[in-house]
């Protein structure tokens, strides 16, 4: 049987994390199973028609979460789950999933929302199941919430999302071929393209490191659509890997962001872009010296 943690857990951040140890901890004193329950999609893109971009996409969401817990239950939410009765939520899903749960106080499940921590526990107490609730974590006086590290990463402020997620801010995809630019100018690249629902990071350089085929490196990764080379605006990652060697097209790669060095910018000339990029990957391998020294 589980301790059962629920939620949708975008961005896996600190708040998160407080329900998560919660669960690890109670499955370790009480030896239970610790269980993250989740859903496919963000419940508001069915209940709200909320399209605003996620900070992670599914796998990447998992990724982060079997950092805490041994089991995922993955939901289809769909518009039978969007209509289910919070009583049948309860009795149907959780109960022959949990010994214990534990949620955070702005949970809410069920048609319309209706589901709250109060039921939840009311229901748990009824059915010999127990129950936590775990009050909001603040930073700097504010409640960790993904909406507002979204807001970060999309305005560059990478440290910052990086202390309120508690781990740097992670995007995955397959390489896929460039131009070829990178190596014409010596500076050869990785590529990812930057899928459509998850939120965009700034336009700029970045102070990353890149994990493929078991390994991980430094790098430095420009996000954006390459204004003085290209005219398609497809944004992607292009990521300049530093003393590795090989192919990995069509690898799947882990980027993790950890520091915004500046904004893109178009260049008169590839002779000056090459000279902008040898400095940003200069400082880029000065900050990991430092990082790591």
């Amino acid at each position: 049987m589980n301790v059962l943690v629920l939620g949708f857990f975008d961005g896996v951040h600190i708040g998160h994390a407080a329900l998560l140890n919660r669960a690890a901890n109670l499955s370790a004193r009480l030896g239970l199973t610790s269980c993250a329950l989740t859903f496919d999609i963000q419940p508001g893109r069915l209940t709200k028609n909320d399209r605003s971009p996620l900070i992670n996409t599914l796998a990447d969401r998992e990724f982060l979460l079997k950092k805490y817990v041994k089991r995922i239950i993955t939901l289809r939410f769909d518009e039978k789950m969007m209509n289910m009765n919070p009583l049948d939520f309860i009795s149907d899903i959780i109960a022959p999933n949990a010994a214990h749960v534990v949620v955070g106080f702005d949970c809410r499940f069920g048609r319309g929302g209706l589901g709250t921590p109060e039921l939840l526990a009311k229901e748990c107490k009824r059915l010999n199941i127990g129950c936590d609730i775990i009050p909001p974590v603040t930073l700097d006086g504010a409640k960790v919430s993904s909406t507002l590290i979204r807001e970060l990463i999309a305005n560059g402020k990478t440290e910052e999302a990086v202390r309120h997620l508690g781990h740097p801010h992670i995007l995955s995809g397959l390489v896929s071929h460039g131009k070829g630019l990178g190596s014409a100018i010596g500076a050869p690249t990785v590529n990812i393209e930057l899928p459509d629902d998850i939120v965009k990071p700034l336009f700029g350089v970045y102070l990353t490191q890149i994990f493929a085929k078991g390994k991980m490196w430094q790098s430095v990764t420009n996000v954006g659509v390459r204004p003085t080379v290209s005219q398609n605006g497809r944004p992607n990652a292009e990521t300049t890997i530093f003393g590795f060697s090989g192919d990995l097209y069509d690898t799947e790669i882990r980027l993790e962001f950890l520091k915004f060095l500046r904004s893109e910018k178009h260049f008169n000339s590839v002779n000056e872009l090459a000279k902008q990029i040898a400095a940003d990957i200069n400082e880029a391998k000065g900050l990991h010296f430092r990082n790591n020294g």
